[in-house]
């Protein structure tokens, strides 16, 4: 029984084993089947191989005319720096300058007439000839490269001390043109001299002691050489430790002396001079700016000042720049840098509105060709008030609008040709705030205007096509289908709480470009545009009446009717 049952058992196996083999081979080809008989309906295009661009090797040309950088190499200026030395020169009586032996520092006494003191005519008097008061000896000290810098002076330090004679005034000159070439800059033509404390030498590190004083200096760049009086205190006694063969400034013990009675002077050179100005730039001061943050922009304001007047009303300008403004400029946009420049910007506030490319707008269209013009796509607008960009929204039961981050500013659009502002229909826009001042976009004619008076010419316009029926402006024929349509309204008008008015007047570009152009012939129609253009904005401001709420006389508030 139990063989028999393996028997009938094995039979078994083996035929399902046939039966699952069959159906996965079917199921396999029904799979593959509806992909494999896709693929040969499938008709591949064939891309076409264009033709090469044909090349050729330029041959190498040789300039007729001589390489004059290659004639006249740059070559390292060459920099003589004094070398450390002490000399004691006797000074003359008649004021003549007398050379410190070989250093390049020459001495003098200072002329009673040009120190200008009671206390130096008081010795001249009392020595009882002119010339004879003041230091008879004066002991120089040039020091060495390490010590200068090491005080960060990128020039000279000189120590000058009286070793006979009273206390007076000296003229101390320093040629330096064996150095003039020392850095670039016009680093020469900007040399003064300086005084420094004696700590800054013997405590560096002490507050106080790194700044000096800077003394009226007479630079003569043609020959290379400073000169400036300095006064010196009356020589100390030879029996002191300071004699008269005591370096001005010695070291010992690893730390720099100074001697008594020694003035310090540098010859450095000063942020400004006759070729210009080397300070940091003023934006901290004037301005304000910011830079880096998650997006690495840098930013910067510079406010522009306005007359006082009258009321509250006044307007805000300034000059503002953004690195990240020119990000977003591609072959699709318009890349045309204002009056300002790349990157700059001065709106006191604008509404802007988008439309789309006539080619990219062909579904349900008229549009028959390839042109360059723009046509109508939805009612949209963004604005920029107050240094801050929103979407407007618009609830397209009810027609009014919103600013997409919603704070109580109510935005209201009107429709009027009395305004005359280039739009066809002539659109503008009241933007009341929530504390209740009120901005003009687009208004262009104040109540009260007549023949004659200024316009503000706030709205820039460019040609639209209507190619779908509804849109503004439609006709059946495309080129016929057009009208001036606003893309900006320029605020030109604020009305604060109090009734106090401001009035800004723009300056527009008017610009050409071929209408509906014929891709065939090239032929098109010349049609004005003030889409492309800079403009300026100039502002009055008129002070109404603070005691009443209602606008002045030259404003009244628009409706929809009527404005």
């Amino acid at each position: 029984m139990f063989s028999g049952g393996g028997v009938i058992t094995g039979r078994v196996r083996r035929r399902a084993r046939l039966i699952a083999i069959a159906l996965a081979a079917f199921l396999f080809v029904g799979l593959l089947g509806g992909p494999i008989a896709a693929a040969a309906d499938l008709n591949l295009l064939r891309l076409e191989k264009p033709d090469p661009v044909p090349t050729g090797e330029v041959a190498k040309q040789v300039s007729s005319k001589p390489d004059q950088a290659a004639q006249r190499p740059w070559k390292s200026p060459k920099v003589a720096w004094p070398e450390p030395g002490i000399a004691t020169p006797s000074l003359r009586e008649n004021g003549a300058s007398v050379k410190a032996g070989s250093l390049p520092v020459s001495v003098g006494r200072t002329a009673p007439r040009t120190v200008g003191s009671a206390k130096a005519s008081a010795l001249s008097s009392a020595s009882g000839k002119a010339g004879a008061a003041g230091p008879q000896k004066v002991q120089v000290q040039v020091l060495d490269r390490a010590t200068t810098e090491s005080l960060g002076v990128e020039g000279v330090v000189l120590a000058l001390r009286p070793t006979a004679g009273a206390e007076g005034s000296v003229d101390v000159e320093v040629d330096y043109s064996g150095f003039r070439d020392a850095y670039g800059g016009d680093w020469a033509s900007r040399l003064t001299l300086k005084t420094l404390p004696a700590c800054a030498l013997t405590t560096p590190g002490k507050k106080g002691c790194a700044t000096g004083e800077s003394l009226t200096t007479s630079n003569d760049a043609s020959e290379g050489t400073l000169k400036a009086a300095v006064t010196l205190p009356e020589a100390a006694p030879t029996t002191t430790s300071q004699a008269a063969g005591t370096a001005p400034v010695a070291r010992s013990a690893g730390a720099q002396v100074v001697s008594g009675g020694t003035m310090l002077l540098a010859a450095t050179a000063a942020e400004a001079g006759p070729s210009g100005n080397f300070k940091a730039t003023s934006l901290s001061p004037s301005a304000s700016w910011s830079a880096g943050g998650s997006n690495g922009a840098f930013s910067w304001t510079y406010p522009i000042g306005t007359p006082a007047v009258a009321g509250s009303a006044v307007p805000e300008l300034q000059l503002g720049y953004s690195s990240q403004a020119v990000d977003g400029r591609t072959a699709s946009t318009n890349n045309q840098a204002n009056s300002i420049g790349d990157g700059w910007s001065m709106e006191p506030g604008y509404i802007e509105r988008q439309y789309i490319a006539c080619t990219d707008d062909t579904k349900n269209s008229t549009t028959t060709a390839k042109v360059g013009d723009l046509c109508w796509k939805k009612d949209n607008a963004v604005i920029n008030l107050g240094g801050r960009s929103n979407t407007l929204i618009k609830d397209d039961t009810s027609g009014e609008w919103r600013l997409e981050g919603d704070d109580g500013t109510k935005v209201e659009k009107f429709a009027s040709t009395t305004r005359a502002n280039g739009d066809n229909d002539g659109e503008h826009w009241r933007v009341t705030t929530p504390d209740g001042t009120r901005y003009y976009f687009g208004y262009n004619r104040p109540s009260g205007w007549a023949a004659g008076k200024d316009e503000t010419n706030s709205t820039w316009t460019v040609p639209v096509f209507g190619n779908q029926t509804g849109e503004p402006c439609y006709a059946a024929a495309f080129k016929d289908a057009w009208c001036q349509q606003a893309w900006r309204w320029n605020l030109d008008a604020v009305i604060d709480p109090h009734g106090d008015a401001m009035t800004y007047y723009w300056d527009k570009e008017t610009n050409y470009y071929g209408r509906n152009v014929n891709p065939s012939t090239g032929a098109s129609t010349a049609t004005p545009t003030s889409a492309v253009g800079t403009s300026s904005g100039s502002s009055t401001v008129c002070a109404g009446p603070t005691s009443t709420p209602s606008p002045p006389p030259r404003w009244s508030s628009p409706t929809a009717s009527a404005a």
